[in-house]
């Protein structure tokens, strides 16, 4: 199983694609260049670390993995 990466490395992760991650409560957005949300991921309180399933949601909303 991969290992979770940290909230920084997530946000080089979704530069790289134009798109930014915005705080919405509990959970937070990633926004596209125009500002639509593709997608929501979870950020552990904690460590401040993604989850590798929510980098795989990520990547199957911009259609880079299916």
């Amino acid at each position: 199983m991969a290992a979770p990466i940290s909230k920084r490395e997530f946000e080089r992760l979704i530069k790289g694609y134009g798109c930014t991650l915005e705080k919405a409560g509990k959970e937070w957005k990633v926004k596209n260049s125009d500002g639509k949300t593709i997608c929501t991921i979870a950020v552990t309180h904690g460590k401040q670390e993604v989850k590798p399933g929510y980098v795989s949601i990520f990547l199957k909303a911009i259609g880079e993995i299916e």
